[in-house]
């Protein structure tokens, strides 16, 4: 396997961890996603970010365009078996993790750091106590409480729409979040 390029030399590389989460919640073997992972991030170098719309969903897409194609390619089906190929769609989930680096940068530093090694890094809570040298019940305090942070800092930034079992449905950025507006514009 090739070795990958640093993420900081990358004009992605404010959307590697929400690729990287995307390809390993899809693919369980890390070998695998690490290829895919590195296939995509080729893919998205030779594209000019600058003739893109929604750079984020271009990348998110090209992502689940190269996880079908892994599983077809291992996993043959007779063609009369397949089903004719159907467009997808983001969920609004996926459109809002976009918007989790720069907000995570809202949090004090020790749940920030917490939750981007537990939920987009996929670090086990184990290996994050190992890591910072505290137990794993300060760990995962530190885990729920960043949460509930996080979440405090969408509900300040967007205007969140839900069905009645309370999941997302849609979003929308608030024009008093200007951190995130500047960062939006940096995503166009």
């Amino acid at each position: 396997m090739m070795k990958s390029a640093r993420p900081a030399d990358s004009p992605w590389k404010d959307e590697i961890p929400l690729l990287r989460n995307y390809i390993r919640k899809r693919i369980s073997n890390r070998e695998d996603a690490a290829d895919l992972i590195q296939d995509v991030l080729i893919k998205a170098h030779l594209q000019d970010r600058n003739d893109l719309r929604n750079p984020s969903s271009w990348l998110l897409q090209t992502a689940s365009n190269v996880v079908t194609d892994f599983y077809r390619k291992n996993k043959p089906v007779p063609t009369e078996e397949m089903d004719p190929p159907v467009e997808q769609d983001f969920s609004s989930y996926e459109q809002l993790a976009v918007y989790l680096p720069p907000l995570l940068n809202c949090l004090p530093k020790e749940y920030a750091d917490a939750l981007r090694l537990a939920d987009l890094e996929e670090s086990g809570q184990a290996d994050i106590a190992r890591e910072k040298n505290l137990s794993v019940s300060a760990i995962k305090s530190r885990v729920q409480r960043g949460r509930k942070l996080l979440r405090k800092e969408v509900e300040t930034c967007f205007h969140v729409d839900t069905n009645p079992e309370g999941k997302l449905v849609d979003f929308r950025l608030k024009k008093s979040c200007r951190s995130l507006i500047r960062y939006e514009k940096k995503l166009q």
